[in-house]
């Protein structure tokens, strides 16, 4: 990752390249960024290590102006070796027991990903994935979601 921030440093200016630190607990505010002052937010598998995917996703709303974009790529379903794989990982476990998750696994489903981010105040979520798959055996899902002018409430 630091490669590749590095790497990409001379041709995307920093306010595009910085890293939220979404599993960190502090508002983006807290970790020096503006809030609404993003036109577009990519997670790409880490909401789903965070203690409140509710918390994140209203932390990430709150970086975006009003019809900002975010794009978020997740698993959304659990497979043996990626748990015996990732489950090695700082953060795997780190979710709080309070948010539905897929059992024995920090992920959300598709149907949990579309629920939690209309929660935190996104519109126009739309789920990207394998054709001709149902919903419940996507592996991995990318959500295209629209922010509202307000966030959503806590969930």
């Amino acid at each position: 990752m630091r490669r590749a921030r590095a790497a990409a440093r001379p041709a995307v200016p920093p306010a595009l390249s910085a890293l939220l630190r979404p599993g960190h607990g502090a508002a983006p505010e807290d970790q020096g960024f503006e809030p609404g002052s993003m036109q577009a937010v990519l997670a790409s598998n880490v909401l789903h290590a965070t203690l409140r995917i509710s918390a994140a996703l209203r932390h990430c709303h709150a970086l975006l102006k009003p019809g900002g974009v975010l794009v978020v790529d997740e698993m959304t379903s659990r497979l043996d070796h990626d748990t015996l794989t990732f489950g090695l990982a700082e953060g795997w476990w780190r979710h709080a027991d309070d948010e539905p998750r897929v059992p024995a696994s920090p992920l959300l489903d598709v149907a949990g990903w579309r629920a939690a981010l209309g929660r935190a105040g996104f519109v126009d979520v739309r789920a990207h994935s394998v054709p001709g798959l149902a919903d419940g055996e996507q592996v991995q899902t990318v959500f295209v979601a629209t922010a509202t002018g307000a966030c959503g409430t806590s969930g």
